[in-house]
């Protein structure tokens, strides 16, 4: 072998050794903890801090709420391991789940492990509330309608850390699904469903059970008292189904109707922005908006709109087909990259990702050097 060669081979060996180092400083998960909490994480310590006292806090207000409904206040052992990028977390962990956030199977009652991975401000609050009111809630095998609806109902709400409060808000998805279903659920049944039941019918029974465990929460005047007295709640019924009834569609839908209606792109983003106008915060619009714009062409106004209705939802599947093939119409591989794992995560099966694989696989061989591409971290200002 000659000297070039050996050059190469030892210049490809030390390239290998310091991409390993970073990626191994990157695992290092560092600890934290309070009384009742540990959090393992990646994040920089003062980010790191925060999230502690924001999970200890909150902890501390689901403990106060069973001890409102139950008379109870059962301690438990919160061990959280967080990390700053999802990919890092799909290494390290088995199974074909998405790996944003879970619980594992092995908690018990006394401690509890979460596992999880920065995605979105928002998303990272929502997932870890509702996965530690879940795991809190879940115990003496209460039913499946209290423990997913109550977990339903802390993962759409704000929580206040300065006076330990709760600020609650409708679920806009939610809201439409309940006007657009025809056949009510019956309460009585609603009380009953299992497990098996719940999650085949998941896209029915999340829009109910929050709508219940919200009137409960937030309108019926003693709706707290019900919680735990079925026969109760069967008398409500009525006036259940009358408050059901009662809710409005989302700000700005009725624009969003209309663009379904027009016949030119242009037409149709002009509705889009009426509804933008009056519910700036709605993904679903914001997709829809990104989509037309990735029709026309115009892939920068599609990846910036792509990526608000991202922000606010990773689950939205319009929003991250845009801002996969917007990225690659516009020569951001990095991006086109990050997306596709999402998408991948999400165990969609569409055809672009496939695609788009393709051509990721091809650039990423022809620029290695290039670092993969994050996210800022944004965990704050929240509390």
């Amino acid at each position: 072998m000659s000297k070039d060669s050996n050059d190469f081979m030892k210049f490809v060996l030390i390239f290998i050794l310091l991409v390993n180092s970073i990626f191994s400083e990157k695992l290092e998960l560092i600890p934290y903890s309070t009384e009742s909490v540990i959090l393992k994480t990646n994040l920089d310590k003062d980010n790191a801090k925060l999230v502690l006292e924001y999970i200890d806090e909150f902890s501390i207000l689901i403990y106060g709420f069973l001890a409102e409904v139950r008379n109870e206040s059962p301690k438990r052992k919160i061990v959280v391991e967080l990390y700053s990028d999802c990919r890092d977390l799909k290494s390290v962990s088995k199974g074909s789940r998405p790996v944003f956030f879970f619980r594992t199977y092995k908690s018990s009652w006394s401690r509890f492990k979460l596992k999880g991975c920065y995605l979105t401000k928002d998303f990272f609050f929502q997932s870890i509330q509702h996965s530690i009111a879940e795991a809190m809630l879940s115990y003496k095998d209460e039913k499946v309608w209290f423990t997913q609806g109550l977990a339903t109902y802390f993962t759409n709400s704000i929580f206040i850390a300065d006076d330990s409060s709760i600020l609650s808000y409708q679920n806009l998805e939610y809201l439409i699904r309940l006007k657009e279903m025809k056949n009510k659920f019956n309460l009585d049944k609603l009380l009953k469903v299992d497990r098996k039941e719940w999650f085949a019918n998941s896209k029915v029974l999340f829009p109910y059970t929050w709508s219940l465990a919200y009137y409960l929460m937030d309108v019926h005047p003693k709706g707290r008292e019900l919680l735990f007295k079925t026969d109760g709640l069967r008398k409500e019924e009525k006036n259940f189904h009358e408050w059901l009834e009662s809710l409005s569609l989302p700000r700005g839908y009725s624009f969003f109707e209309k663009s379904k209606q027009e016949s030119t792109n242009l037409g149709k983003i002009f509705q889009l922005e009426k509804a933008i106008l009056e519910e700036k915060n709605f993904d679903l619009y914001l997709a829809e908006i990104a989509k037309i714009y990735f029709e026309e062409r115009n892939y920068r106004q599609a990846f910036e709109y792509a990526e608000q209705a991202y922000l606010i939802n990773p689950k939205n599947k319009i929003a991250i087909q845009v801002l996969v093939e917007s990225s690659i119409a516009l020569d951001k591989f990095p991006q086109a990259e990050f997306y596709t794992f999402i998408a991948q995560e999400w165990k969609w099966n569409d055809s672009y990702i496939a695609q788009a694989e393709k051509k990721i696989k091809s650039w990423r061989r022809n620029f290695p050097e290039i670092p993969r591409y994050s996210k800022p971290i944004m965990v704050f200002p929240a509390l």
